[in-house]
């Protein structure tokens, strides 16, 4: 399986909602499909929409249409799809390898879809093709200096280290030998003695040096830790300085390539050079490593997938255009063609896109004014360009072009790439035209198709007042429930500073008390000293002493005179201990009060913590509640607007049946008006 591939089987689950992860039921009480039975779609009462569709279906299949209503659970486009045996496809789709069967003017949902990454280098895939010149490793460098100028700033880029391939290497010791006879030379003095005495020495063969021992030096791989000797794969030195060998760099490709949160492959943070992804990887897995750095380049809006639900290959940016089909992408994979405006299976031969909405409404107007001017989308510049029927080639204001009747890039020497008989065209529009007219002749106004048309519009009228109404008491409700709760949690807060006021009141009071009591005591304190004193200095100095008494003298020690002193000393300083034993208090009892502030404050925060997160639940259950409400009447509205078009097909061909001589006219279901525009109006009323 190609890495960047996304099998989508018909019955697995949608991309944005993986297998076994199930949403959050939630119960709007406002939605009430009786109500909406009775009010929107006025039906009997005990009937539900499912079986009017039935009865619908039924009449469909009488008439013989073959039709499909989106259900009640169901996320279909908004439009009813039917097919009778006596219409056939204008043009046959042979041209695509794509093999589903989706139509041309639908989109399929799984045309952009993302999924999780399959195993890389895989070889079960299908081929890839061989033409990839687009892919070159000029994405990836400019990838790794986005990288680079993002995180280093203004720092300069270092310059890359070359790559080195380590090859086993022999490392040559020399013996003690060697050595020894290389460190060994005769001295100044033997040498001139034996210039002077003429004495020749004899010379003396040595053997020769054994050859030094070879080392064979063995490199570890820095991830997987194996050693590599002299017959093993080649190793690369990263620009980090670590060395790994060829397995685990291929390892570090596939575990980028798989998860983008580790692209680009790297070590240390520095990402692998071009030059090495390219020595070790071969041509496809380069090609799957590009697809991945040009995915990962490419936002998530702008990136294209195939299709075909059995492919889904990620389709990158084409620099060319196919001469043939300008207007269409190419899927590497499977080589399906892809429409570039819709991104669904590519159109027949000549076909615009249904899509292509200025082009659309274009050719109504055309139709209105009875113009005959042909209109293409260029495929250089993307804008409109006409032309007159009786000319085959059309030329944009950008130079660019192409044939009017397939689209394909015009060519100087051989015209039309798809060789279109402009001949066999003039005759089919031709054809066409007078076809057209027959029909419009025959077509009359049908009174019944018209009061349809009209109870339709009545529909859609209640459709959207019922609606409002609804989302109004929804709304309404949110703001009773946010309001009610607001109110709660305003007299739960006023009455927890109630209290903490009424705690720190008390505090004080008590803090008070007792800083009179102990001026109180104080006050007693210095009372008993000025007794003590009095009595002391009576007792030292003898007052009441009779002098003609026979009793003996009071003998007044230094003792007594010491603990007079101290008395006095205390009588002296008893304002600064008077002031030392408040003050003492006060710093006490302001700490208390200070701490208590402090799990005050920590109380009331902790409550307007659970308040905040109380409301923020209650907000998102609203959100929860004001989403569903909008997919539920997204889905009746599209189901509204099926059944619109499927009532009228049925009522035409059973007119036609009753009168097969007189084919009836086919109104068109009322426009959906904007939300906008529509609260405007009612405003106005």
């Amino acid at each position: 399986m190609d890495p960047l591939s996304v099998p989508v089987s018909p019955t697995a689950p949608a991309p944005d909602l993986p297998a076994g992860q199930k949403t959050e039921s939630v119960t709007v009480i406002e939605l009430n499909d009786t109500e909406y039975f009775k009010e929107v779609l006025q039906l009997p009462l005990g009937q539900s929409e499912a079986q009017a569709d039935e009865e619908l279906l039924e009449r469909a299949s009488a008439v013989g249409i073959t039709a499909t209503l989106p259900s009640l659970a169901s996320q279909c486009p908004p439009t009813s799809s039917w097919s009778d045996s006596s219409i056939g496809t204008p043009q046959d789709r042979s041209f695509s390898n794509i093999t589903n069967k989706t139509n041309g003017t639908g989109v399929s949902t799984q045309s952009s879809a993302i999924c999780p990454p399959s195993p890389l280098f895989d070889s079960e895939g299908g081929e890839r093709r061989s033409s990839t010149s687009s892919l070159t490793f000029a994405h990836y460098e400019r990838y790794i200096s986005t990288i680079d100028s993002g995180s280093n700033g203004d720092k300069p880029a270092k310059d890359p280290l070359p790559i080195y391939n380590f090859s086993p290497q022999r490392v040559f010791i020399p013996s003690p030998k060697s050595m020894a006879s290389a460190s060994s030379k005769k001295s100044s003095f033997q040498a001139i003695k034996e210039r002077l005495f003429g004495r020749k020495k004899k010379k003396v063969i040595q053997p020769a040096p054994s050859p030094p021992p070879v080392v064979e030096v063995k490199i570890l791989c820095a991830t997987c830790r194996e050693s590599f000797a002299e017959k093993s794969n080649a190793l690369h030195k990263l620009k980090c300085g670590h060395i790994h060998c060829i397995d685990c760099v291929k390892n570090m490709i596939k575990q980028a390539v798989e998860d983008e949160s580790l692209m680009p492959p790297s070590c240390c943070s520095s990402p692998l050079t071009p030059s090495l992804i390219r020595a070790i990887l071969n041509q496809d897995d380069q090609d799957t490593f590009l697809l991945a750095v040009v995915k990962l380049n490419t936002p998530a809006d702008e990136q294209m997938f195939c299709p075909d639900p059995a492919c889904g290959h990620f389709i990158p940016p084409q620099d060319g255009y196919d001469p043939r089909h300008p207007l269409d992408l190419t899927c590497v994979k499977c080589h399906g063609r892809m429409c570039a405006i819709c991104k669904d299976t590519a159109h027949g031969l000549g076909e615009n896109c249904p899509l292509d909405w200025e082009l659309v409404l274009l050719k109504k107007k055309q139709q209105q004014q009875n113009d005959k001017e042909i209109w293409r989308r260029c495929y250089e510049c993307r804008s409109l360009v006409g032309a007159s029927e009786t000319s085959q080639l059309m030329t944009c204001l950008c130079k660019a072009q192409f044939c009017s009747v397939c689209m394909g890039i015009w060519d100087p020497i051989t015209g039309c790439p798809n060789l279109c008989s402009f001949e066999d065209e003039m005759q089919r529009r031709r054809i066409a035209a007078t076809l057209s007219s027959i029909n419009e002749l025959k077509l009359r106004p049908n009174l019944s198709i018209q009061q349809l048309g009209q109870e339709q519009q009545k529909e859609l009228h209640r459709f959207i007042e019922y609606k409002f109404r609804t989302k109004d008491a929804l709304q309404t409700r949110h703001l009773m429930q946010e309001a009610t709760l607001e109110e709660k949690y305003e007299l739960q807060e006023e009455a927890i500073q109630e209290r903490h006021e009424k705690t720190l009141t008390q505090m004080e009071v008590r803090h008070l008390k007792a800083e009179m009591e102990l001026q109180e005591q104080l006050n007693q304190y210095e009372e008993s000293i000025g007794f003590r004193i009095k009595h002391m200095e009576g007792y030292c100095n003898g007052l009441g002493r009779n002098p003609n008494s026979q009793a003996p003298a009071r003998t007044v020690t230094e003792k007594d005179l010491r603990e007079l002193g101290h008395h006095y000393h205390i009588r002296d300083t008893m304002d600064q201990i008077r002031s030392g034993k408040i003050n003492v208090m006060r710093e006490r009892q302001a700490r208390q009060q200070e701490d208590y502030r402090i799990k005050q404050e920590n109380e009331l925060e902790t409550f307007m913590d659970k308040r905040q997160e109380v409301l923020d639940k209650m907000e998102a259950e609203f959100l929860r509640e004001e989403t569903h409400f909008n997919e539920v009447f997204a889905a009746r509205q599209r189901r509204v607007q099926a059944r619109w078009v499927l009532a009228i097909e049925v009522r035409c061909r059973e007119l036609e049946r009753q009168n097969p001589k007189q084919a009836c006219r086919r109104v068109s279901i009322p426009k959906w008006p904007e939300d906008r525009a529509f609260r405007a109006r009612r405003g106005d009323k």
